[in-house]
């Protein structure tokens, strides 16, 4: 393979050259288990981006709860008393 340069005819040369490549392409069954791996992979994805949410929210909740009470002077540690 020629090496790049700035010059246009010379890409050009490299990108014929990659395009004269052979790529190896799995058989149908191999494809169609990568295809369900990877759809299975996509799916655990999407799941763990939904948990991601779902603790953001309710993160922020209970921010916004904490909150709540400080301003009302409704903090109290475990026997009752306010904390600090």
């Amino acid at each position: 393979m020629r090496s790049m340069s700035a010059t246009a005819s010379r890409q050009d040369a490299g990108i014929r050259d990659v395009r004269k490549l052979p790529v190896p392409i799995p058989p149908s069954d191999e494809q169609l288990a990568i295809v369900q791996r990877l759809d299975e992979l996509l799916a655990t994805a999407d799941r763990v981006a939904n948990r991601i949410d779902e603790v953001g929210r309710l993160v922020e909740r209970s921010s916004q709860l904490v909150l709540e009470r400080a301003f009302h002077g409704n903090l109290t540690g475990p026997n009752g008393r306010n904390e600090g």
